[in-house]
């Protein structure tokens, strides 16, 4: 449930950004 580190919004566990 992190954002992407693009900031776009979608949730991804992947990346962790804001």
């Amino acid at each position: 449930g992190a954002f992407d580190s693009w900031g776009k919004g979608t949730m991804v566990t992947v990346s962790s950004g804001t």
